[in-house]
């Protein structure tokens, strides 16, 4: 599944949406499903729908690029990561981090987020959102490593920066965790106004330029 995110700000349309692609999909081609996001958004055809097919098949070409070595022998050395949520659906907001194994091929997106909004009492359009967040927070570690030369052969990652993204390894030292740190590892959701909304939406727009 391939993390797909559209966001544009065309001919005075602001339109913003992320879901997961099956690469494996033989009935619906970008085109239709462009051809149906603009049906149900009352959209120009002839405007969006070569703007959204041109965003997604650029994200499908860009994850056969990075991921494909990784998915054929995917082997990094300490590959826990520190994953971060940050979704807003409605007037509800879901933030959350927690660890996540990357190598880990019993880690399934889908599963934990169907587990995580049966826990926490959210509605199910979160699950897709959660799930499109893992996969393309995954994607932009396997892309990192990919482009500093990384042979995902489980040596040492040479690059430091990279390096510090993956958690240390856990040990006798590291397996204790800072009792500063846990009100970090737990979901908070909040309930926003129109005004948070508002708010919220100039934030993103600021941090997108």
């Amino acid at each position: 599944l391939v993390p797909i995110r559209i966001d544009f700000d065309l001919n005075g349309v602001k339109f913003r949406d992320s879901f997961t692609w099956n690469l494996n999909e033989t009935l619906i081609t970008p085109e239709y499903f462009a051809d149906i996001i603009c049906e149900d958004f009352n959209l120009s055809h002839s405007v969006f729908q070569p703007v959204i097919v041109k965003a997604i098949k650029e994200q499908i070409d860009e994850y056969y690029m990075y991921s494909q070595m990784s998915e054929e022998v995917i082997d990094i050395k300490d590959s826990s990561t520190v994953n971060d949520l940050d979704i807003i659906i409605g007037d509800q907001w879901l933030k959350d981090q927690f660890e996540w194994d990357i190598c880990n091929r019993r880690n399934n997106p889908e599963e934990f987020a169907d587990k995580l909004i049966e826990d926490l009492g959210l509605e199910p359009e979160f699950k897709t959102a959660i799930a499109h967040s893992i996969r393309e927070q995954i994607q932009a570690h396997v892309k990192s490593l990919y482009l500093s030369g990384y042979q995902f052969d489980g040596t040492p990652i040479q690059d430091d920066e990279i390096a510090q993204s993956f958690l240390v390894p856990v040990n006798e030292d590291t397996i204790i965790r800072n009792d500063k740190i846990v009100l970090d590892f737990a979901p908070d959701i909040y309930s926003l106004n129109d005004d948070d909304i508002e708010r919220l939406e100039r934030d993103y727009e600021r941090e997108s330029r």
